[in-house]
């Protein structure tokens, strides 16, 4: 971060744009050379696909 000149408050921004209300779900996160943050929810955190709902369903 600080190589990068990045500030808390820029990731906490970045995170909040991705709809992320908590840097504690975050994974993984990787600065592109485009300046943007890439992120990766941790599993338990990520939202429920259709896939998910069905195997629940289907129990």
């Amino acid at each position: 971060m600080q190589h990068a000149r990045l500030k808390t408050a820029d990731i906490q921004s970045a995170l909040r744009q991705k709809n992320i209300g908590n840097v504690e779900d975050v994974e993984l996160a990787i600065l592109e050379p485009n300046v943007k943050i890439a992120t990766s929810l941790k599993p338990n955190k990520a939202p429920a696909t259709k896939e998910d709902i069905q195997k629940i369903l289907d129990i």
